[in-house]
């Protein structure tokens, strides 16, 4: 997902200078009263999701009070937007 969709969408981009991300980010939909937070999927290895090394398996994880929504991830569009 692009910044400029999101925006388009009506989307408030934040950003948070952190050592903890998910942290981060839990906290400030907590402060601010966000029920939703919405991610996009990445092309992740294997091994990465196996070993729960990735954001969006620690964001799940630790995500007990909010609602999230995962975008779909689509290799190939990804691809063609690059070149």
């Amino acid at each position: 997902m692009d910044i400029q969709f999101a925006k388009n969408l009506g989307a408030q981009i934040v950003y948070i200078k952190t050592t903890d991300r998910i942290k981060a980010w839990l906290q400030f939909a907590k402060t601010n009263n966000i029920s939703h937070i919405i991610v996009g999927r990445s092309d992740v290895g294997w091994w990465r999701s196996f070993l729960q090394l990735n954001t969006l398996s620690t964001l799940v994880r630790e995500s007990k009070e909010h609602d999230l929504v995962i975008m779909s991830y689509d290799k190939e569009q990804q691809e063609n937007q690059v070149s």
